[in-house]
């Protein structure tokens, strides 16, 4: 039994060391090809043309729909209603959550190749959405990880989240969480319903396909499933 044991533990962690050469080597291979984190922390953002009318009133708007926000206008509960659905561990990881990534990679093997849940974080999904990378899906992660790392250490949380919801789709050319606010109820996020701000936070998974005018079925069904997020995690009740 010692014997065999042994030989458990003996091969553990030559699969360890292995794992480790290879994370190195990933490392050593891409590092050069990452850009540097001012590239991301310095991101501006455009608003669009607008024409008003003598008495200043909106008459029509060119471009896509800007409309930056603060961290601190953003409401409590809809950053729950987020970070519930998309990264609930986000306040406790530096980049990347071991959890989440660990059950993606048992997935993965078990549905053999099929991907059926994703493990990237908020931060991860900041840089996709900055770099616009079109890679191999696979180096593409490595790098995202490699940028999210960088990201975590130079930002605060609070930066992070104000930069992805002033920048990510939300369709109908409507970019960062107070646009698509606009465009879909035409009042800022601050006078939002809980139902709303859980539509809102459901879109981001597919902008142009699950918006609740390209696709009504679709995004109530994702607003239901960030409702029973956030009951699973307490952030609202049955009372509310």
């Amino acid at each position: 039994m010692r014997i065999i044991l042994r030989a458990i533990a003996t091969f553990i962690l030559l699969l360890a060391s292995l794992l480790s050469m290879l994370l190195s080597g990933v490392f050593l291979y891409l590092n050069p090809s990452i850009p540097e984190i001012e590239t991301f922390s310095r991101v501006s953002i455009k608003a669009p043309l607008k024409i008003y009318s003598d008495d200043d009133l909106l008459i029509q708007e060119f471009g896509e729909r800007l409309s930056p926000i603060t961290f601190d206008e953003i409401p409590p509960l809809f950053i729950k209603a987020l970070l519930d659905t998309e990264d609930k561990r986000f306040f406790e990881h530096k980049g990347i959550d071991l959890v989440t990534l660990s059950n993606a990679s048992w997935q993965l093997i078990r549905n053999k190749g099929v991907i059926r849940s994703g493990a990237s974080t908020i931060t991860m999904q900041l840089v996709k959405n900055i770099s616009g990378q079109t890679e191999i899906r696979f180096i593409r992660k490595f790098k995202e990880m490699l940028l999210a790392l960088k990201i975590e250490r130079e930002l605060s949380k609070e930066d992070i989240l104000q930069l992805y919801l002033n920048i990510i789709p939300f369709g109908k050319h409507s970019f960062g969480v107070q646009a698509a606010s606009n465009t879909y109820y035409g009042k800022n996020l601050s006078e939002l319903n809980l139902a709303q701000m859980a539509m809102l936070a459901g879109i981001p998974q597919a902008p142009e396909a699950g918006n609740p005018i390209n696709g009504p079925e679709r995004a109530k069904r994702r607003r239901d499933l960030v409702l029973k997020r956030m009951l699973e995690q307490g952030s609202i009740n049955y009372k509310m």
